[in-house]
């Protein structure tokens, strides 16, 4: 569910976590773990639309889960392997690969785990196993270094990972992607262009990656906005609340995190609001708006194509529950998706609205 917009430069794709840095000696050993390792493999999308191509990638799923196991590791909860399907096939592995797959999540725990997926120790994996940023392109050598470092860890972890747990996450990532292109076929197009309407802001590059994994942090998707390149979307395919179409929402909303970056027609609407009547908002104003507005999209191209009726992920998760932003979004938007105001005038009612209700 979280965006990220970031600058130009390769060098600002990579926010640094100022709360923890790799120790030398770590350093050190994980980078003769694999010196000299090639860079990861080609990637074949598992489908493509209009506007986006949908991955199951064994590396990017390998690294989600040890995000997820180091997670866990910290916080002494059950794991590294979830299942008692999963730990007993562990429990089965050769010695080395038990030990390999342990010593990861215990690295994993102590240097990738801990932040954020905007954060450095997180991003450049990603963007490398996207295939988005190259060896040659990182600017910094502890970017570099890190690279590398992950590869290694990747590398030592891959047997127990593909023995236990890959060919089940992989047909389960698979049947999703089915589904999901199933109503982009019938939807996508109309969804498309009107969201792109509505946010006053062109698709980028196309199509837009899409990896499909297990986890994908504790909102269960994320986007990272890469100015020019375009999107990295990451979605899970185990969520509860991302199954049927519900799925072809999620994926419309992080995309539309693209349409609604800094300098576009929402974001500028908002600041313009903000600096003449004040924040009346205790949150992100702007990825609220996201959620109403992808989601009435959504709801009005299903009900308009003869589709049974839609809850859209606002409602159906009980987001924003109990505080003024669904009726201040209520009260100001139908207008403007009718056609009957400007973005700038909903967006001025979205904030009177706000500011008469007692502040979320």
């Amino acid at each position: 569910m979280p965006g990220l917009l970031s600058r130009r430069k390769v060098t600002s794709f990579v926010m640094l976590s100022h709360s923890r840095h790799v120790a030398g000696f770590v350093l050190a050993a994980l980078l003769c773990i694999a010196p000299g390792m090639a860079e990861s493999p080609s990637r074949e999308p598992v489908a493509v639309t209009l506007h986006f191509a949908f991955f199951s990638d064994l590396e990017t799923n390998l690294n989600d889960r040890l995000i997820a196991a180091g997670k866990a590791k910290r916080q002494a909860k059950p794991g590294p392997f979830g299942s008692d399907t999963e730990a007993a096939c562990l429990d089965g592995l050769p010695p080395a690969e038990r030990a390999a797959w342990n010593l990861t999540v215990d690295s994993y725990a102590e240097i990738i785990s801990p932040v954020e997926f905007f954060d450095r120790e997180q991003m450049v994996p990603r963007l490398e196993l996207a295939g988005i940023v190259a060896d040659n392109e990182w600017d910094q050598p502890e970017e570099r270094d890190l690279v590398r470092m992950a590869r290694g860890f990747r590398e030592a972890a891959a047997p127990a990972y593909e023995a236990c747990i890959w060919p089940t996450r992989d047909k389960a990532n698979r049947r999703w992607i089915v589904g999901v292109t199933g109503l982009m076929a019938e939807h996508e197009e109309a969804l498309a262009a009107r969201l792109e309407s509505v946010y006053q802001t062109p698709w980028p590059d196309l199509p837009i990656p899409v990896d499909v994994v297990e986890i994908a942090n504790w909102a269960g998707a994320n986007t990272l906005n890469l100015v020019p390149t375009g999107c990295h979307i990451l979605v899970s395919s185990s969520n509860p609340g991302y199954q049927d179409r519900a799925a072809l929402e999620m994926v419309l909303h992080e995309a539309a995190h693209f349409l609604t970056g800094r300098r576009t027609s929402l974001s500028t609407a908002l600041e313009e609001a903000t600096e003449r009547l004040g924040n009346p908002f205790h949150g992100d104003l702007k990825h609220a708006v996201n959620f109403y507005l992808t989601g009435e999209v959504v709801r009005r191209t299903l009900e308009d194509a003869g589709e049974p009726a839609y809850t859209p992920y606002l409602y159906a998760q009980g987001l924003y529950e109990g505080g003024t932003f669904r009726r201040a979004a209520e009260s100001s938007f139908p207008a403007y998706l009718d056609g009957e105001r400007s973005l700038a005038e909903a967006i001025d009612a979205l904030f009177g609205a706000l500011r008469r209700g007692t502040i979320d």
